[in-house]
């Protein structure tokens, strides 16, 4: 995550998030030490549950606070996960489940890590796995500026090593289509109950519901980070002004052609095994 504040000044909380290994590493080296860290629960979950903690404790003290991208790690208090790869409709997953509930819910959400993912499965925590169409996340990830060093084959990569771990663990978790997110989120949350015999309360996709909900993403990012720029906030922007058309063009390059066509293959064998 890297969410950058409008007048190029970071914030105490945004500066916090990029502790001194990342900082300290060249890209190219800290990009390949992430990927392969988070696909280890062993490796990923101590350092990251540490990491946020430490994070959360000053700049996020409430439980109940709507703050919505950063990191929260499984934990034994873990009650859902709610996990993908960057632009699948990560916050609006997170905000829009926790808007349903009657009562504080405890969500592992937005580490991007399949790591995440493996440990809820094994400890049978009820997740969400979210999904979207390769290029389109990839492009919608690099537009955001999220990680501005970040390369197009990096992205491949990491997509890739997200969902390529948690293929073999398809059938303990609910799939969750993107679109099918944002627009009858209820069902997936449906899914959720009939596969664990939760009883969490359904999101109802009416538009008072999801004014709300973008409204709360916008309060969230304002707290915790302060004001941010609109091509990073997660929920629909018009003001997103990297050339997308250049992008496309990378993607389907020669060059990356292995990569996508080994990203289409986990999406394809993930999307087929949707009951």
């Amino acid at each position: 995550m890297s969410l950058r504040v409008i007048n190029g000044a970071s914030t105490e909380a945004y500066r916090a998030t990029q502790y001194f290994v990342r900082r300290a590493t060249p890209p190219s080296l800290y990009y390949k030490l992430r990927t392969f860290c988070r696909q280890y629960p062993s490796l990923f979950l101590p350092f990251s549950s540490w990491r946020w903690r430490r994070w959360r404790r000053k700049y996020v003290p409430e439980n109940t606070h709507y703050e919505p991208a950063a990191p929260f790690p499984l934990s034994k208090n873990t009650e859902i996960v709610i996990e993908g790869f960057p632009r699948t409709a990560n916050t609006f997953a997170h905000i829009a489940f926790k808007l349903a509930q009657d009562e504080y819910i405890n969500i592992g959400h937005h580490t991007h890590a399949a790591a995440q993912v493996i440990a809820a499965v094994r400890r049978r925590v009820p997740t969400i796995v979210l999904i979207r169409d390769p290029e389109e996340a990839i492009i919608s990830y690099i537009v955001g500026e999220f990680d501005p060093k970040i390369t197009m084959r990096q992205v491949l990569q990491d997509y890739i090593a997200f969902y390529k771990p948690i293929l073999p663990h398809r059938n303990e978790f609910v799939l969750a289509p993107f679109r099918k997110v944002v627009t009858s989120y209820g069902e997936i949350i449906g899914k959720v109950n009939n596969k664990y015999g939760t009883c969490f309360n359904e999101f109802k996709h009416t538009e008072k519901n999801i004014k709300q909900c973008f409204d709360l993403i916008d309060q969230g990012f304002e707290k915790s980070f302060g004001s941010i720029k609109e091509n990073v906030i997660s929920r629909p922007s018009d003001s997103r002004h990297i050339d997308r058309n250049l992008l496309e063009k990378e993607f389907r390059s020669d060059k990356l052609s292995r990569l996508r066509d080994e990203a289409y293959n986990l999406y394809n064998t993930l999307m087929q095994s949707i009951n």
